[in-house]
């Protein structure tokens, strides 16, 4: 067999290999993947830290309606002084009448949002100073 038979498939081959070679990504865009990497992995520890919230809550017996709902909507007849003010935060003014307190969340006394007690327990209350119950 003479040599030009061999030497045509040879140098074909080597002409193809230059084709085959991938070339690496230029470093900015190795540096945007990068970041991509850094963001996504602060969004998936941030999820997994929510999640480990969720499910904290759940051992503890809040019922998972409570989780999305704003202070108000957790207000519930027969809850003490303490759970409000930790709830609502401090009122704006107070009025005590014999076995009833009322406790006002805006200037606007019974008009405005406030927490009626019976007995140092909420017996009533009135919106919330948005207007979102």
């Amino acid at each position: 067999m003479p040599r030009r038979s061999i030497l045509k498939p040879l140098f074909f081959c080597l002409s193809l290999a230059p084709a085959l070679v991938v070339a690496a990504p230029p470093a900015s865009e190795l540096d945007a993947l990068r970041q991509q990497v850094e963001t996504l992995t602060q969004r998936v520890e941030a999820l997994e830290q929510a999640l480990g919230q969720v499910a904290a809550r759940q051992k503890t017996g809040a019922p998972a309606e409570a989780i999305a709902k704003g202070p108000w909507e957790q207000l519930h007849i027969g809850m003490k002084y303490s759970e409000v003010e930790e709830l609502l935060g401090k009122p704006v003014s107070k009025q005590k009448g014999g076995i009833n307190e009322l406790w006002f969340y805006s200037d606007q006394k019974k008009a405005g949002p406030f927490v009626k007690f019976v007995f140092k327990q909420v017996h009533s209350w009135r919106g919330s100073p948005t207007g979102a119950d």
